[in-house]
């Protein structure tokens, strides 16, 4: 019983500290591979192998991380140092060339997908946006893929190769046509977006089609086209002569890509299509699935005319497919060792009103983990001897000095790798 005027309000108390991790180290050097700058959370030593590759010659992050899982380290943070000069390996596939009667500008000059070594992780955070912030890096989507630019001579070791293939082939039935919807023997492979080839080898007058699925209704067996087949035209402007009395062969026209690194293949991608909307649509199948590369489409005005505005490229213009490729190598990899200072052990200047805690570009991570430990360590000096290692704490990078990062330590093949 209440007495009058007066009212219960519940006011939540202030919940408890939680303890905060102080085991968590950053730690700071160079690596083969693995993005620039940008603070990898590692779990094992494994994590480090499939991120930065094996420990190089010199330099001594791989052996430092190494050291902290043997000797119980649960996590740690990784961040690759490079100076400017930083590139990651590509490779740029173009259309295939048009027929002999097209004009002089070529497809293939004007639509091409470029292809590059990514860092890729499942989501991006608000946290990462922060970072690439400070790194002056693109921002991606905080609910979609993280990917980043992999740099370095390693990246000149991959191979791409694209062949056809078919992931369906089945036929039309005789006399099962009405207007724009086929019925179909078989429909597994198949769904809307698909590009077809039509053809009829029992009817010598016939020609063969390509066009686009439009739909697909698995209860009925049906395929819906953009025309009536029996006023189907060529792109000549002919018309295709099938007889809608006999069967016509059906089968998709997609193609196969694989990646390969030196002579082991990494990847393949069945069965990839240019359709934005179909499932194995190649842009979006790669940056989502591979776990080494990007890819990238552009088009040019050629292409821009010839699609009239369009994103989906017409059937019948196959020089939007992709040129068949048989290990074609990916050039320009740079580790960018050759011009490292100190400046590039230090964090990026902090915008005005920016968290403090989140530290330096490649801290962020850890520091949202508690007071960590940074260390860097490098070759320096010409002697060849060890610049002292230098530790801060609260996730801040250590500051290595004025003295050059890079001495002649390396030999042979490692003084030319500084040199790129």
């Amino acid at each position: 019983m209440r007495a009058p005027g007066l009212s219960i309000k519940q006011v939540q108390g202030t919940p408890p500290l939680s303890p905060v991790r102080g085991d968590v180290a950053a730690l700071i050097g160079y690596a083969a591979r693995g993005p620039r700058g940008y603070p990898v959370r590692l779990g094992s030593w494994r994590d480090f192998v499939d991120v930065f590759g094996e420990p190089y010659g010199f330099g001594h992050l791989g052996t430092a991380i190494k050291g902290f899982f043997e000797n119980g380290g649960q996590t740690c943070y990784a961040v690759r140092v490079t100076d400017d000069s930083a590139q990651a390996a590509s490779l740029t596939v173009q259309g295939r060339t048009m027929g002999e009667d097209d004009p002089a500008e070529t497809i293939a000059e004007a639509v091409q997908w470029t292809f590059s070594p990514a860092f890729k992780q499942a989501t991006a955070s608000a946290l990462d946006r922060e970072v690439l912030d400070r790194l002056g890096s693109p921002h991606p989507n905080l609910n979609g893929p993280l990917l980043l630019p992999d740099p370095g001579l390693w990246g000149n070791e991959l191979a791409l190769s694209i062949s056809d293939s078919r992931r369906a082939v089945t036929h039309l039935l005789p006399g099962a046509h009405a207007g724009q919807t086929s019925q179909a023997a078989n429909l597994d492979g198949l769904e809307a977006n698909s590009l077809v080839r039509l053809s009829q080898p029992a009817h010598a007058a016939a020609g063969s089609l390509l066009l686009w699925v439009q739909a697909v209704d698995p209860i009925r067996g049906l395929l819906e086209w953009p025309v009536e087949l029996d006023q189907a035209m060529t792109p000549e402007g002919s018309p295709v002569g099938f007889d809608l009395d006999q069967a016509i062969v059906l089968e998709t026209v997609d193609f196969t890509l694989e990646l390969w690194l030196a002579d082991r293949r990494l990847e393949q991608f069945p069965h990839l299509s240019l359709h934005p909307e179909h499932s194995r649509y190649l842009v979006r199948a790669i940056n989502r699935e591979s776990r080494w590369l990007q890819v990238r489409q552009t088009l040019g005005p050629a292409a821009d005319a010839a699609l009239g505005g369009a994103t989906v490229p017409p059937a019948s213009d196959t020089g939007f497919w992709p040129q068949p490729l048989t290990l074609a190598r990916f050039r320009g990899g740079r580790d960018g060792l050759g011009q490292v200072a100190g400046a590039n052990f230090l964090p990026p200047p902090q915008r005005p009103g920016a968290d403090s805690r989140r530290g330096p570009a490649g801290g962020a991570g850890p520091c949202a983990e508690g007071r960590s430990r940074a260390t860097a360590s490098a070759p320096t000096g010409r002697n060849g001897g060890l610049q002292p290692t230098r530790t801060s704490t609260g996730g801040r990078y250590p500051w290595p000095g004025d003295q050059r990062i890079l001495g002649q330590r390396g030999t042979g093949t490692q003084r030319d790798r500084l040199r790129q």
